[in-house]
């Protein structure tokens, strides 16, 4: 028998990839109604917060972040703590605390997911205010190059 909590993300993850798959190659998501935005965004905060999420579906996922923020002039509209928080944990950032901490390397084959979260920051940081001053609270700016340097 299938769980309940397993068939409920199905529909779920069908939205993102097929949002990925639409807009992926858009520099321009002016296209994209707000209700598409609306539904992408519930999608994405599923995922977030279902259990076990898979390497694919989260990269996904963190792909269609990467992708709504193309749009600078909608990323208040939609970012908020928890999407937030969870690109900071998918970066393996939250492992940093203070400017001496040293971090392992991520797991080899989480590295997919690690780049793309850290791409979605990096983006976000240089076009965003909110997210600058969301960065600064969660100390998250020196451990950027921290895991920059990881990464290479």
């Amino acid at each position: 028998m299938v769980s309940q909590a397993s068939t409920s993300i199905i529909p779920t993850m069908t939205d993102i990839h097929q949002f990925v798959t639409r807009y992926g190659s858009e520099m321009d998501l002016r296209a994209l109604s707000e209700t598409d935005m609306a539904n992408i965004l519930d999608s994405i905060r599923q995922l977030i917060r279902s259990e076990g999420q898979d390497r694919q579906h989260h990269l996904a996922a963190l792909t269609a972040v990467k992708i709504l923020s193309r749009a600078r002039d909608r990323v208040d509209l939609w970012m908020s703590e928890e999407i937030f928080n969870w690109l900071i944990v998918s970066s393996h950032l939250n492992r940093y605390k203070t400017a001496g901490d040293s971090l392992a390397p991520p797991d080899s084959r989480d590295m997919d997911t690690v780049v793309e979260a850290v791409k979605c920051i990096y983006n976000l940081t240089f076009t965003n205010r909110k997210v600058q001053l969301m960065c600064e609270r969660a100390v998250c700016v020196g451990a950027t190059k921290q895991v920059q340097d990881l990464l290479q």
